[in-house]
This record gives structure tokens, sequence and C-alpha cells, in this order.
């Protein structure tokens, strides 16, 4: 294999030289038309670069004198204007205030009109001498001006006697018209105004360029001094006569026994030249040439060198390769090189127990015969022969480094068998291949269980986007029905006006409504809280029988609607005052039963309990473990939706939808709450028999023995009688019902539609004039939060201090964030809580906060 390796580098190394020399002849063949071909695109290029700015500075002095031109006409015509003015307001001697004006103004002269273009006065320090069809041109403009008071006529006129600006405009004096004109002299323009014959005198061109501009005849400008304001008759008719460009696009030119190459381009009215002579166009040629000498023979030597140290390359070459080898071999069990046309085969590395038989096999088919009976199980000994079928190696490896093939062994390993190209003919076709074996168990597995995972995620995903989908047409029911509810109420209570007891009856069902839509929406955001991990548990001392009596005085009243019979059983209590959440502990306790309330039937029974387990060491002082169980004879869940039963949105898909409306999230919220608390939910169902569930949690007794007594119902609420706030709500109901919370109180509101409008009144106020700020969130104009932050900026001592409450719809945790980013102090979502707003607003007004 060395031989070969060696043998194909000295054939790599002839070529190379033989190509080096064929390629430095070429560079000395064609070294002198490619470079003057270069050296031609490249004074082409710049000599169009050298026109390019010529056109450029022409443009900009032509345009510089038509504004000069439209300049001097407008003042002309606010003159002739003024001169009209003057003669309406002044009664007296025309000619004297002709000949006074023209003298003030710098006119040459003025004329006045009558209807029929009769001269009623004029004075003149000099003559327009116009031709007879200028005459013509005039008298008709002036006529149309006559014609049409509200027309002006202004043109610059040149003539034999000089150029004149000349304006007629209407007399408001009467019928007719006032002309002035002025005559323009050379020296009104200033020594520094732009000047074509010296616009590229004295100019330096890339290449020593000569420019010129001419207008057919003459030679208006040009950057050489010997050719300023000459006829163009020697230089130019030379230019035209040689102006056939060449295949490179340049014109060549021999003028004053020197050669010249350029181009020509048209502005306007002048022809613009630019040519370079060939000394400067050609500068570079002999050098190049000479380099490129320089550096063929240095090629020549270069390459006489490496060719007499080809063979120690070679050979470096050569245990390079075998390193290479070497370290595939350790990473692989086995290594073979087999040589395609499968007449032989060299064994690199083998295992110990193969080894024997692998001395006695010379070609590679061979060698696969015996690793198919010893090492491929069945199931893969057909892909593993088309895998290493060497009569289609160099076809399947055509666009690819390697190509592999996994399969399992007899011992229900994953071995990786890959194919990689060795040796290549003189032609690029590959000549030998090495099959490496190697160990991928482990990576098989964990690509199995990735799949794995994947497909349950993906199935976990479906599930999700199903119960999401299923929820959304749920709750176009849930939420629609209520609506529906507090609608038909109001229409109702308008046809029943004057019954006191019927519009008693409608204002309850419609707070019955409103609160089932409350709760509805309060679901989801409790969802939302507890998957976002925003929820925040309290550690405050509760007692534990109050929390069971506040949940059981509320499924009472609602099993006695259905019909069911509700039974407790808390006896085994023994520590009754705790530290913890009770908050959460109600709504993980009212979620549970009210479901077995609603999932019950007419007639059947609950059955609630708490029990508290005795302690493992009744002298140690640590959390106490309670169960509660709330056992029902209800419809009970099947087999299938007890799986899912604790998944956001899911639901028992039943016949009776209408019966047990909801939002598929009680239990979700039950079972992440119970585990916030440390606790575990379970339960056990059977279809049409009825369902128990079991909750633990382990609480901390309460050392102090002390309470906090629950506010009861009819707390007395603050005063914030005098309180001033200012309150921004963009929807005429909301600030209606705030307003009316508000003043019912005694607080003085000044209220405003927009943010835009809450700051404007802020900043308008004397410092201390609000107490309190209620800022909604989604306004027109500008948003709650950015009005806050306006606010919160203004130079004034109480712009950082006054409270802004945030009272609005948006009641998701990341809404809270940005509204305390924002500068507010509180959060308060909608519907609005009346007596939560008003202990609010005394504590932060009264300095309490």
């Amino acid at each position: 294999m060395k031989k070969r390796i060696y043998a194909a580098g000295s054939i790599w190394a002839s070529k190379l030289f033989r190509l080096s020399l064929l390629a430095g002849l070429v560079l000395i063949l064609l070294g002198y038309s490619a470079i003057t071909a270069l050296d031609k695109a490249g004074v082409r290029r710049v000599a169009q670069q050298t026109l390019f700015s010529m056109s450029g500075r022409l443009q900009r002095y032509e345009n510089y004198m038509a504004n000069e031109k439209s300049k001097s006409l407008i003042r002309l015509l606010d003159k002739a204007n003024e001169l009209s003015r003057c003669l309406a307001r002044e009664q007296g001697d025309r000619s004297a205030l002709l000949a006074s004006y023209t003298h003030q103004q710098r006119l040459t002269g003025i004329f006045l009109l009558n209807d029929r273009l009769g001269i009623e006065a004029r004075f003149s320090e000099a003559p327009i001498p116009l031709s007879g069809q200028d005459q013509a041109n005039v008298r008709a403009q002036v006529e149309s001006v006559v014609q049409h008071p509200k027309k002006t006529y202004l043109t610059r006129l040149t003539t034999s006697g000089g150029t004149f600006d000349f304006a007629a405009v209407a007399r408001q004096d009467g019928p007719g018209a006032v002309v002035a004109y002025v005559r323009k002299e050379t020296a009104e323009f200033s020594e520094d105004d732009i000047s074509l014959d010296t616009m590229f005198l004295g100019d330096n061109y890339n290449l020593g360029g000569v420019v010129v501009v001419s207008d057919g005849t003459a030679i208006l400008a040009s950057n050489k001094s010997a050719l300023q304001g000459t006829y163009s008759a020697e230089f130019l008719d030379r230019f035209h006569q040689q102006l056939a460009p060449d295949r490179s696009g340049l014109i060549h030119l021999s003028y004053q026994g020197q050669d010249w190459y350029g181009s020509r381009t048209s502005s306007g009215d002048y022809r613009l030249y630019a040519f370079f002579p060939a000394s400067s166009v050609f500068a570079t040629r002999t050098g190049a040439l000479g380099y490129t000498l320089a550096a063929y023979i240095l090629l020549l030597t270069v390459f006489t060198v490496l060719r007499h140290r080809s063979s120690r390359a070679t050979l470096r070459q050569l245990e390079k390769q075998y390193r290479i080898i070497s370290a595939v071999s350790s990473i692989y069990s086995s290594c073979f090189l087999f040589s395609l046309d499968g007449q032989s085969v060299e064994v690199i590395r083998a295992q110990e127990d193969m080894r024997p038989q692998l001395d006695q096999l010379t070609r590679p088919q061979q060698v696969v015969d015996l690793l198919v009976q010893k090492h491929v199980a069945p199931a893969y000994r057909q892909s593993f022969r088309a895998f290493t079928d060497l009569s289609s190696v160099e076809r399947r490896l055509t666009g690819v480094s390697s190509l592999s093939c996994p399969f399992e062994d007899l011992s229900d390993r994953w071995i990786s068998a890959v194919l990689i190209p060795q040796e290549y003919d003189d032609g690029g076709g590959i000549q030998s291949v090495l099959l490496l074996l190697r160990d991928m168990s482990d990576e098989k597995r964990r690509e199995l269980d990735y799949q794995q995972q994947l497909r349950q995620a993906a199935q976990q995903a479906e599930r999700a986007n199903l119960a999401k989908t299923d929820f959304l047409r749920r709750m176009s029911h849930d939420v629609r029905t209520p609506i529906n509810g507090i609608r038909g109420m109001v229409a109702i209570s308008r046809h029943y006006a004057g019954d006191e007891a019927k519009q008693e009856e409608c204002r309850e069902n419609i707070l019955s409504a409103s609160g089932f839509l409350l709760d509805l929406v309060n679901d989801v955001l409790d969802m939302n809280k507890l998957e976002s991990g925003s929820i925040q548990l309290e550690e405050r001392p509760f007692s534990l029988s109050e929390v069971i009596d506040s949940v059981l005085s509320i499924v009472q009243v609602r099993a006695g609607e259905r019909g069911v019979v509700l039974s407790r059983d808390t006896r085994d209590i023994v520590h009754d005052r705790l530290i913890g959440s009770p908050l959460h502990l109600r709504q993980v306790l009212l979620n549970v039963s009210s479901n077995a309330v609603k999932y019950n039937r007419a007639g059947g029974s609950i059955v609630f309990s708490c029990r508290e387990l005795p302690p493992a060491d009744p002298a140690a002082q640590g959390p106490v473990t309670f169960t509660f169980t709330c056992a029902d004879t209800g419809v009970g869940m099947s087999p299938e939706f007890q799986k899912r039963a604790f998944e956001p949105f899911a639901q028992e898909d039943t016949t009776v939808r209408s019966t047990y409306s909801g939002t598929g999230l009680g239990l979700p919220i039950a079972k992440e709450l119970v585990e916030h608390m440390g606790g575990t939910i379970s339960f056990v169902s059977r279809q049409g028999e009825g369902t128990t569930f079991t909750i633990v949690l382990s609480l901390l007794p309460d050392p102090d023995g002390a309470v906090q007594a629950v506010p009861a119902e009819a707390e007395e609420l603050p005063s914030i009688a005098g309180t001033r706030v200012l309150m921004a709500e963009d929807n005429d109901m909301n600030r209606e019902i705030t307003r009316f919370v508000l003043e019912n109180q005694g607080a003085l509101v000044a209220a405003v539609t927009d943010g835009q409008q809450a700051v404007d009144a802020f900043a308008r106020s004397a410092p201390g004039s609000f107490d309190v700020v209620l800022m909604d969130v989604m306004m027109p104009v500008m948003d709650g939060l950015e009005a806050t932050r306006r606010i919160r900026s203004m130079d004034r001592p109480d712009a950082k201090t006054v409270p802004i409450f945030a009272l609005t719809a948006n009641a998701f945790a990341d809404d809270q964030v940005l509204s305390r980013q924002a500068g507010m102090n509180e959060h308060i979502p909608k519907p609005l809580d009346g007596p939560k707003l008003i202990k609010l607003i005394h504590r932060y007004s009264s300095g309490e906060n």
C-alpha cells in the first residue's frame, strides 16, 4: 500500500511540474496583449469618469445660470406689482411717480398702458430694440394680461441692444397694464460667479489627461491654457478625422507627433473630449512584462526544487495517512481495506476471536461472508450485503464523503458500518475503500428514547390542542348562556318597570349570571397563573373548621337546590388553628365538593370528611397531616377520561353537555394548588356509581393559637370623604360605575377619557391637587402604562409619590408586572370590587401604606 501511495504522489508531482511550465509559456506569450488590454480598459474607465465629472460640472453651470435668471425675473415682477399698487393709491402726477420709481428700483424703463394698449405714461432710460417678430410676441402676451388681470408675463429678451428682463402685470387703478424692464449688464455678475472659460483651467487629471469643451466651432474651455479660447480648426479637425473607436472602445489619435487615447460625449449644446497620452496609458506595461518574466523564472526554480523533494514529501504524506488510519482504527472495533476490484483485502484491525480466520482470507467477499455469519443478525443480513456490494460503491459514493449502515449483531448490540474512499487512480476513480465497524448501542438507545419522547410530546401536544379546541367550543356556549340571561333579565326588567319585586328578582338573576360568567373567567386566569408560576401562597394563621364551614355552607345551598344530601365528618380534627394559605385551601375544597354536587343525581348523597392523621413521633413539633375526603354517588367517570381528568380543559364527553357546564379547569387548578402546598390529590371513580376524591396536606400548627379574624360581610368601610381622585377611563359605563362607587363614599372625582388627558390634567394641577390616580390600561390616544410613565417623569414633588392604581380588565400575571414596571402602585382587575378599591384608596391617602 505504501508503494501505491508513493507512485501516485510522483505522478501528481510530474503533472504539476509540466502544468507549471506550460502556464509560464502562456503568460509570456499573452502577457503583452493581456496587459495592453488591461491598460486600455483602465484608461477607458478614467475617460468615462472624467467625462462624467465634466458633464456634471457643466450641468451645475447651466442650473446656476437658469437660477440667476429666475431670481432676476421674480424680483422684477415684485417691483411691477408694487408699482401697480402705488398707482392705485396715488392719483397725482403719474410721470413724476414713474421717474421716481424707476430711479429708486434701478429700472431701465416703465410703461403705463390702457385697455387698448395705448401708452398713458412712460419713463425710459433706454428703449428695448425689438425686431418685428419680437414686438408681435410681446404685444400678444401683454394684451393677454390686460384681458385677464390675474395673469402676469415674464421673459428675458436678447436683442441687438443687449439683454433685457421684461415684466407685465395688470393695473389695479383701472383696466390696462404696467410694464417694467431692466437691462442686464455683464458687470452685474461678481467675480465669484461661475465662468465657463475658467471652469477647467489649471485642473490636473489622472494619466496627464487633456479635457476640451467645444461648441463645434471654437474651444470654449480646457485645462490647458494653450487651447483656451482658440478656434478648433486644427485640434478638433484632427479629432473628427479619427473618431472611430478601436475594439477596446477607445479613440486613438496622433497629434503633434504623440499618440493619444480617449473618448468623447455630448452634454446639451456642448461637445466634451478627454484624451490621455499613450506614454501614461501604457507606463506599466514594460514593468509588468518584466515582473512576469521574473515570476516565470522563479516558478521554474521553485518547481525544480519541489520535484527533487517530491519523494520526501510523498513519504511524509504516507506516514500521515497511516497515522490517520491508526487514529480511525482506535475508534472503530474493526477496520478493513477493500480493493474495489474485489481481488485484495487488508485487515488493519479486527476482534481477536476473528483474527485467525481473517488471516486465511484474501478477498473482500470472503470477509463480508464471515462478518455476516459471525456478527450480523438475520434480519439485517440482506441490507448489509447490499451495503458492502463493491460493484456499486463508487456510484453510491458520488457526491458524498462516506456511506453508513446501522445493524444489530447476534449479541443485540447496534453496530455502525461505514465505507470511506481511500485510494484514487489517475482519472479520479476510487481504487479502494475502508470498511469500519463501531459499537453504537448507547447512541442508538438514546436515539430511540428521543424518538419515543418526541412521539409522546407530539401526542400530548395533539391532546392539548384538541382539548383547547373543545374548550373554546364549550366556552362559547358557557359564555353566551349567562350573557343571554343578563340581556333577557334586562328586557324583563324594562317590561315590569313599576314592579319592584320583579325588579329585585331580575337584579338577583343578573348578579347570578354575571357571577357565573366571572367564575369562568377567573378559572382561566387562575390556570394561567399556575402555569406561569406566579401564584403566591399565604403563610398566615387560620381556623381549619372555619374554612370547612365556609365551603360546606356554599355547597349545602347548591346541594339543596339539586336534591342532594350533604353530610360531614370532622370529628378527628385535633389541631384546628394552623399556619397556611386558607384562601387556596378553600378554593381546592370548594372545587372538589362543587363537582360532587354538579355531577350528582337527584336524591344522591355526598360525604365530606376530614381526618387528622396521628404523628409518627408524638413528641415532635412538626407539621400535622390531614386527609380530606369527598365521596359522591354521582355519574362517575369513564376509564378513558380518568387518565386525563387533571389535564387543562378536559371534560367527560357526555350527551347531556348542557347539564354540566364549566371550563374543565376545576380539577387541574385543584391539583396544581395542592401540589404547590406540598400535598397530593387522587380519586377513585366508577362510571354510574360515583367518585371519591382524597386530598392529603401537611400544615404547621399555630404556635400562638391565634387565628386572624375573618372580616364580616357587613364590615364598615373606611371613610374616603374629601379624597381627590383623578380617574382615566375611556368606557362610559365603567366610568359611571367607578364615579358612583367613589362619590357615594364622599370622594371628589375628576374624570378624563384617555391617557393624554390624564397627563395634561395632572400637569395643569397644582402639586398635591390629587390624592390618588386611577388609570385604565387600554385607552385611545395614549394607554395607561405610557401615561403613568409620563406622570412619574414630571419635575414636580408629587409626581413620584402620588398613588397610581391600574383599574383594568387585563388580569394576567404579566399584566401586573407591566403595571408595576410602569410605576403603578396597585393592579385592580375588573369587574370592580368597590369595597376593595375604597380600602386601598383609604390606606394610600391616609399614609398607612
